[in-house]
């Protein structure tokens, strides 16, 4: 019985912490950077390297997230300690996080500067299945349900970017003007979503992050 207890709590604490729609903002940020990937490679930094360029951004606007819960979302609601649960219910670590961000990166520059087959769809295929995928892994682990509609637009994105540029030319197939409109679509999405959960929750004392 305690253990069920214990184990929703985890999911009431999990829950929380995704309902302020900063983590939609940072996601948002981080289909926007991949939107400017192809673009990166045509600063003469070289393809891989330049993907990887902007990633302290990511560490800036990551610290920036979990700044303003600390100050303004934990006050409104006040915060759980996860490290005092079990071991399942812990937060990623922030290593761990970067870690992946980087993965995320190269796998998405490599798969974009990969030759790909001429005439064919298999490279588009292949992005738009790894965002997919990328995506809905973070909407099971975190149990976020919305994250898994985030892998679908942005595949959807990818795809329509591929069809822009076999029909009407546009550039690097696509990828920076679709996946653009995509990551701000999260971003107002993540925006939308603070706003009512700060007006639902006023301020009323402080919280304290764990």
């Amino acid at each position: 019985m305690l253990e069920i207890s214990i184990r929703r709590i985890e999911r009431n604490v999990m829950k929380s912490m995704f309902a302020d729609g900063l983590w939609e903002v940072f996601a948002g940020y981080l289909v926007l950077h991949l939107a400017l990937i192809p673009l990166i490679g045509d600063l003469g930094l070289g393809k891989m390297l330049g993907s990887l360029v902007w990633l302290p951004m990511y560490w800036l606007v990551f610290r920036g997230v979990l700044l303003l819960k600390k100050r303004v979302i934990a006050p409104r609601i006040g915060g759980v300690r996860l490290h005092q649960l079990s071991a399942a219910g812990r937060p990623v670590l922030s290593r761990g996080i970067m870690a992946v961000l980087v993965l995320v990166n190269l796998v998405f520059a490599a798969i974009v500067f990969s030759a790909g087959s001429p005439g064919t769809w298999n490279r588009t295929a292949v992005l738009a299945l790894f965002m997919l995928i990328a995506f809905s892994g973070a909407s099971l682990k975190l149990r976020v349900p919305r994250f898994m509609a985030f892998g679908w637009l942005c595949s959807a994105a990818i795809m329509a970017g591929e069809w822009l540029y076999r029909t009407y030319g546009v550039s690097h197939h696509g990828i920076p003007l679709a996946m653009g409109i995509c990551g701000g679509m999260i971003l107002v999405s993540g925006g939308m979503r603070m706003v009512v959960f700060l007006r639902c929750n006023p301020r009323t004392g402080m919280g304290k992050m764990g």
